[in-house]
């Protein structure tokens, strides 16, 4: 239950992150990529 829980939280702050790289590529780039092999790695073990 908590691996899907994981997956669709990625999934919202992905959908969240869209409109922010219209606001904000900086901001927006460094969120993706350091959030996702987070929250992968944190899964995976």
């Amino acid at each position: 239950m908590q691996h899907l829980d994981v997956g669709k939280t990625m999934t919202a702050h992905t959908a969240s992150s869209v409109p922010a790289v219209k606001s904000g590529s900086i901001y927006s780039t460094p969120a993706p990529p350091a959030f996702a092999p987070t929250q992968i790695d944190f899964q995976r073990p």
